[in-house]
Parts: structure tokens; sequence; C-alpha cells
């Protein structure tokens, strides 16, 4: 990978938490849907409406709703109860399918949610691959909104100096990189992408454990190597 303009820093950021845990993108992914179905659920529901079946889902009060809906959530639901997204361990985001979820969640009537009680969220985690080329292929636009995300978060938690001084805040590094993503995603990878290699690529650097990705650059993660051609 090389560094094209705006993200240049995203290609050079890199540091997080170990494996066999929550991916930090697939927690905020689930905080994000806890609160939106919790909030329609209290909206939605009169208290006199709110019966077992109700409060089994959604708790004795939306607080208790938040907490119950983010474990959810975060673990990975067994087939048979399948309510809402399953972005435990070993999952990672779809940024097309969290963008959806989102705007659902703010758009949706009552009346639409009650059809549709997850909000249409239910796929915006999927499996990670384990290994490199197996699975299938990616979008570069939306490798590219997943790659960013991840390198600010790593950026401002390796060198917060130098990311404060670039962006100001995380929050402002994810609106001006994902911009760049959007209007051009080519400009992560402008000579060459593989898709097949995508998704392995945002799960190892997620998950990488050394900062000194953030000066040696994540092409030395053979996945990510493979994925944005030099």
């Amino acid at each position: 990978m090389g560094k094209p303009g705006a993200l240049a820093l995203a290609i050079f950021a890199g540091c997080g938490g170990g494996g066999g845990q929550v991916d930090p993108a697939s927690q905020d992914a689930c905080l994000l849907w806890a609160n939106g179905v919790c909030r329609l659920a209290y909206l939605c529901v009169d208290t006199s409406s709110r019966d077992a079946a109700f409060q089994a889902r959604y708790g004795p009060d939306s607080d208790n709703c938040f907490q119950g809906l983010l474990g959810r959530c975060t673990s990975n639901q067994p087939a048979d109860d399948s309510f809402g997204p399953s972005c435990g361990p070993g999952k990672m985001v779809s940024q097309t399918a969290l963008q959806s979820c989102e705007n659902n969640l703010l758009g949706l009537s009552c009346a639409d949610w009650q059809g549709s009680t997850a909000g249409g969220c239910e796929n915006i985690c999927v499996q990670a691959v384990k290994d490199a080329g197996s699975g299938p292929a990616m979008t570069l636009a939306d490798f590219c909104v997943g790659f960013v995300n991840l390198a600010c978060d790593h950026s401002f938690a390796c060198d917060p100096s130098q990311a404060a001084s670039e962006y100001g805040s995380v929050s402002a590094c994810k609106a001006s990189l994902t911009s760049v993503c959007r209007s051009d995603p080519s400009a992560l990878c402008p000579t060459g992408f593989d898709g097949s290699f995508a998704a392995t690529c945002l799960a190892e650097y997620g998950t990488a454990v050394s900062c000194t990705i953030l000066s040696v650059g994540a092409s030395q993660i053979p996945s990510c190597d493979k994925t944005c051609k030099f």
C-alpha cells in the first residue's frame, strides 16, 4: 500500500487489542443498534402493552434493554435465536449494511418498526475470513470505509498528538477519510485491489497488537499487502 494523499494516515496507522475479542468496530456497531432499537421499543409500545414477551426481549426499562441487547449483539447468536445482529468474536462489520441499519433506526416510524423490530440490522456483521483469499470478495468502497475507520482508532490510540494535530478528533478523522472513500475509494488502493483478501486484512489490521505498524505501514500485514497493490 502506498500513501495516496488524504489516506496517508490510514495506510500507516496501526495498533489495537488482542485476538479472540469483539472487534472495536463491531462493538461500536452494537452500541448503535442497541440504542436505536431500545429507543424505538420504549417509544412505540405503550406501558400497558409491555407484556411478558416484551420484557423478555427488551427488559423492564430502557437501561436494562440497552444492556441486554448490547450483550446479545456482541455475542454470536445461535441460528434458532437470531433476533438482531451477531457481532461476537470472529465477526467484522459490513460498513454498507451498518449505514443502512443506522438510516433505518433513525427513520423508521413506529408502524414500520413493528414489522421489523430489529431495524433491518441483522446483517451488519459478517464472519471474518480466516484464510487469506478463501472468502467472498469485498467491494473496494466497503474495504476503504472499514479500513480508514480502524486506522483512525489506531492512530489516536498509538500517536494521539500527531493524529490530533492532523484531524482534531477521532470522529473528524473518520468523517474526513470516509468522505474520501465514498468519493474516490480507489485513493486507498490506486494501483490495484483484490477483494478476496479484504476481509482478512480488516480482521488482522483491527486486532494488530503492535503500534510499530504506525511507522512501518499496514503493508507489513500480508493479507493487507495482497489486498492493496503497489
